[in-house]
């Protein structure tokens, strides 16, 4: 099969064994218009609820707040690990630098808004590409994997705003599809492997300046890449993805090498493990996760079950047949990247929902996957039940993708702000202390603050387990969170706080001193205005 045409790769899809074989459905018929349904339900299930609830330049979380602070003061000169705590690889603020800007033209708030658009397009994006990987495998087959991952539960919420798992499951796809149209069987020496090479190298070299939870999925599609194409081509693969990372990261590790070691590995191995067991690790795997209450222990083991046949079918299909890793087809390969990426979430020390998006792309193409292997099994029988059969698969998959969209849960939607009102509160203050950078975006003072100089801190919550590992806090002589906190009161004329827990993260003296130097002066939404005393 080596000396396969290159104009014929997208004909070429493997069994269960791994063998290829030509297939009809290499481009399904109809693929354009199914491509654009699912980027348009992607969209539509991430933009809408934020939209309807009025938040878009309100406060979706706090790590959208915190990424977008780090791109600002980063155009402003100032680094992630040399002069910010910055807990994960830099290409976050890289790649919102561009939307940092903006704000002195548009205002913060506008900035926030727009990021939240971007990354709903690039989970809109990821769908896309899940069915895209999944075409040859035919139409039900895309349609069942873009579809899912459009609207599961927990990839939507990590992809309303600014979380760093949407840029990691866009380089994976866009690696997968690359190695995909390379297919099993051809020969590293081909023009046409070299750059499905480079393409998926880069790809997860840019994906793993973003969070470092990635070189599992490297490790995975490393050992594709080797059993496949051999050592030298695997050499290769890993030199192409330290060029896609090494332009980002260079810069920062060179300015500070000790800080960022400290800042992205030692205190990310010392977190503290939080109490979410694995039932309710499990349970955020269900694709309408947020539906209701936290499972039962029976729930939880059903869902665990579930995974695991999802995940180990493909593999179980091969072994019997004694097929060699080199001819493994795509699936056994998806099934084990999401077997890596399982273990990762249930042995993580900290757990939110939005976590459980980093596997959704492997269980979103196994899907599918499932899908159009069911439909190859039906067809196979041929006649009219065959024809039957495959209608009803279709179907029950967009009745069921209907159903899904009806039942979605709410995004975690946190807090509207009247942006205008707010801002006329703060007006007049010089420097505001906020533990939430959101709320100095959303009052459109953020970029304000950077040129003035005030001091702040962008992640307390990365600052507290850089102190909990035994760090040290740049441009600080602060040893302990209170201190840190104290001293940023110390110099502001101002505090914004979440009116619900307006004391968040402050020690006994910060909280002193905000109790006998600021008092109340407003509220706009959730967030609380303290001013200080004349």
């Amino acid at each position: 099969m080596t000396g396969a045409p290159v104009a014929d790769r997208d004909a070429l899809v493997d069994d269960a064994d791994g063998s290829l074989r030509t297939s009809r459905a290499a481009r399904p018929r109809g693929l354009g218009p199914l491509l654009v349904a699912v980027a348009v339900i992607a969209l539509a299930a991430r933009l809408v609820p934020v939209l309807t609830a009025g938040t878009l330049r309100g406060v979706l979380g706090y790590d959208d707040g915190v990424h977008l602070a780090l791109a600002q003061r980063l155009l402003a000169g100032l680094l992630p690990y040399r002069d910010e705590v910055f807990l994960h690889p830099p290409g976050i603020a890289v790649l919102l630098a561009p939307f940092a800007a903006t704000a002195d033209l548009l205002g913060d708030s506008w900035a926030l808004a727009l990021v939240r658009l971007a990354f709903m397009a690039l989970g809109a994006t990821a769908a896309v590409l899940v069915a895209l990987v999944l075409a040859p495998r035919g139409a039900l087959a895309a349609a069942v994997g873009g579809g899912a991952y459009a609207l599961w539960g927990a990839a939507v919420a990590a992809e309303h705003t600014a979380y760093l798992q949407v840029p990691i499951n866009v380089g994976l796809l866009v690696a997968l599809l690359a190695l995909r149209r390379a297919a099993p069987g051809t020969s590293a020496s081909t023009p046409f492997v070299r750059r499905a090479l480079a393409v998926s190298g880069v790809a997860l070299g840019l994906a793993v300046t973003v969070k470092t939870w990635v070189v599992l999925d490297a490790a995975v599609l490393g050992l594709l890449v080797l059993s496949r194409w051999g050592v030298r081509a695997a050499g290769r693969w890993v030199a192409w993805c330290v060029a896609g990372a090494a332009p980002v990261v260079l810069p920062f590790l060179v300015a500070a090498p000790g800080a960022f070691w400290q800042d992205v590995v030692v205190t990310q191995l010392a977190r503290p493990r939080q109490d979410k067991g694995l039932a309710f690790r499990l349970g955020t795997l269900d694709p309408t996760a947020g539906l209701h209450a936290p499972p039962s222990e029976t729930v939880a083991l059903g869902v665990g079950l579930v995974l695991l046949a999802l995940v180990l079918a493909p593999l179980a299909a091969a072994t019997p047949r004694r097929v060699r890793p080199r001819r493994w087809a795509d699936p056994v390969w998806w099934g084990l990247l999401a077997a890596v990426q399982l273990l990762a979430l249930a042995l993580a020390p900290s757990y939110y929902l939005h976590y459980a998006a980093f596997v959704a792309p492997a269980l979103c193409l196994l899907l599918g996957a499932g899908a159009g292997g069911l439909v190859r099994v039906v067809r196979a029988r041929g006649g009219r039940p065959a024809r039957v059969g495959v209608a009803a698969l279709t179907t029950l998959a967009v009745v069921g993708g209907a159903g899904l969209a009806l039942t979605q849960p709410p995004l975690p939607i946190r807090s509207q702000v009247d942006n205008a009102a707010l801002a006329e509160l703060v007006a007049g203050h010089e420097c505001l202390w906020a533990r939430n950078p959101s709320f100095l975006q959303v009052a459109d003072v953020a970029a304000d603050q950077v040129d003035a100089g005030c001091p702040a801190t962008p992640d307390v919550v990365g600052a507290s387990l850089l102190l909990h590992a035994g760090g040290s806090l740049p441009r600080t002589s602060a040893r302990d969170l209170d201190a840190l906190v104290l001293e940023e009161l110390a110099a502001s004329d101002g505090a914004l706080l979440a009116a619900h827990r307006p004391k968040q993260d402050l020690g006994p003296r910060a909280r002193a001193y905000l109790e006998e130097h600021f008092t109340p002066a407003g509220r706009a939404g959730n967030i609380e205005l303290w001013t200080r005393r004349p």
